[in-house]
């Protein structure tokens, strides 16, 4: 996990919408994000590294042929031996964008901020882990 987004970090501002809210401690605070409109920090850290890879111009699968594939649109996630390597803000969105549904992804790149960060809205995300999962759950 990145070290800038611990647990301390999340319950402080799950603490934070609880108060805003009036929530008891024990209460949920999804619902809350959902209805506030607000994204967790793990969630504005997934949108800009996602922003990133997209602006950076990394190679993508469907940029070596011409064939309209099924995964045309994610990014190439490079071969590494040291998991520091995955740490990079480039490999971390990579990866990220590719979690996301398919229409998500093939939206042009001036509507794809909007609908990510609603996207995101939609799942108020607490860990890196809890968002990679969404890919088997689609959550």
């Amino acid at each position: 996990m990145n070290k800038s987004i611990n647990s301390t970090n999340v319950n402080n501002e799950k603490r934070t919408i609880r108060a805003l809210k009036g929530l008891g401690p024990l209460d949920t605070c999804r619902t809350a994000f959902k209805e506030l409109r607000i994204l967790t920090v793990v969630g504005l850290y997934i949108q800009e590294t996602i922003l990133y890879t997209i602006k950076s111009g990394q190679a993508r699968t469907g940029d070596g042929h011409s064939y309209n594939t099924r995964h045309r649109s994610n990014f190439l996630l490079n071969q590494h031996h040291l998991s520091l390597f995955e740490r990079k803000p480039s490999y971390r969105g990579a990866m990220f964008f590719n979690i996301p549904p398919e229409s998500l992804r093939r939206l042009p790149e001036k509507n794809f901020k909007a609908s990510l960060r609603n996207w995101l809205l939609e799942r108020p995300i607490y860990t890196i882990q809890e968002f990679v999962q969404c890919r088997t759950h689609n959550f």
